[in-house]
């Protein structure tokens, strides 16, 4: 510990991880990974927070785990059995049942259970995010690019005479965009390329895309249900929509691989390359 000292040169060991250590994060996980794995969950590989097991009906239930915030997902004859492992939760560890999760992270989660539909969205968190850049009442536009603006970078890392707090503004909307706002994606990916050289050109930008999440603050994905059990993933900000079985990677966004001479075929083209490698889509 600071200002701790020992003449003869021993040391203390550490017998239990203390919250706002270093390794106290690290420790927890270790300890709730092996309870569930003793109960037979498993990680996915591409996110080892979220654990998935197969139920006796041979349905999937799904926990995610976000340091000691945890949200489930089970089909409702598996209610049995996901109370079951629930309680031996409880039991290892000094927990407290929420309920349904209405709030986690910043989303908003609204179920219509007669429609079979959820809802997310960032209202809350994009209202927050205005007023911390004084951009609460800007006056709203209809799109989030600026066809018309060409960008130049210049040499210097930290533009003098720009206060306008640009790197905020990209992490914030980055953090929108990849839990709901795939609308977004494209503008938020060009402005992530300017993070190290940018001018009055990319601050407009910037402004502009502020302007456009004040008037769509209530835009999010909707998750719907088909007569094949599969999920209908929208965006209330896209008039396209695509039958998935995955969630949407709005992190994912690229140029296309070729210049398109109607709209039609530019639409065409991005729900082809969208759909290669996910066999479990159907267009």
């Amino acid at each position: 510990p600071i200002c701790y000292s020992n003449q003869d040169g021993r040391v203390c060991r550490l017998l239990k991880s203390l919250y706002g250590l270093k390794q106290a994060s690290f420790e927890w996980h270790k300890l709730v990974n092996s309870f569930m794995l003793s109960c037979g969950w498993s990680p996915l590989t591409s996110d080892p927070c979220i654990y998935q097991k197969k139920s006796r009906t041979g349905r999937t239930m799904i926990l995610c785990l976000y340091v000691d915030d945890c949200i489930s997902s089970y089909a409702s004859v598996d209610k049995s059995e996901y109370d079951e492992f629930k309680k031996s939760f409880m039991d290892r560890f000094n927990t407290k049942d929420m309920g349904n999760a209405e709030f986690i992270l910043g989303m908003r989660i609204t179920r219509n259970r007669v429609d079979h539909t959820l809802f997310i969205d960032q209202e809350a968190y994009t209202d927050r995010l205005l007023k911390t850049f004084n951009m609460d009442k800007c006056a709203p536009v209809l799109s989030p690019e600026l066809t018309s603006t060409q960008f130049h970078t210049i040499p210097i890392a930290n533009p003098s005479g720009i206060v306008f707090p640009y790197l905020q503004v990209v992490g914030s909307l980055l953090y929108l965009m990849i839990s709901t706002r795939p609308d977004i994606a494209h503008a938020v990916r060009v402005l992530s390329s300017y993070l190290q050289s940018y001018g009055d050109a990319q601050v407009g930008y910037a402004k502009h895309v502020l302007r456009y999440i004040r008037g769509t603050s209530k835009y999010g994905l909707l998750y719907k249900q088909n007569n094949t059990n599969e999920c209908l993933v929208t965006s209330t900000g896209i008039a396209h929509c695509l039958y998935v079985k995955s969630p949407p990677k709005p992190g994912a966004v690229k140029l296309h691989s070729i210049v398109t001479s109607a709209m039609s075929d530019s639409n065409y083209l991005g729900h082809a390359e969208s759909l290669e490698g996910n066999p479990h889509t159907d267009y």
